[in-house]
């Protein structure tokens, strides 16, 4: 698949997507939390 057509803005989301979904599971409770006092 070729990606370099992507804007950097997309790519840059992407990674940050990324970065959410491989950090530790203390952080992804924490996010979980924060969306419940919301």
């Amino acid at each position: 698949m070729e990606i370099d057509y992507f804007p950097s803005h997309i790519m840059e989301e992407i990674k940050n997507t990324w970065e959410i979904w491989n950090s530790p599971p203390r952080l992804s409770t924490d996010s979980l939390h924060l969306d419940d006092i919301e």
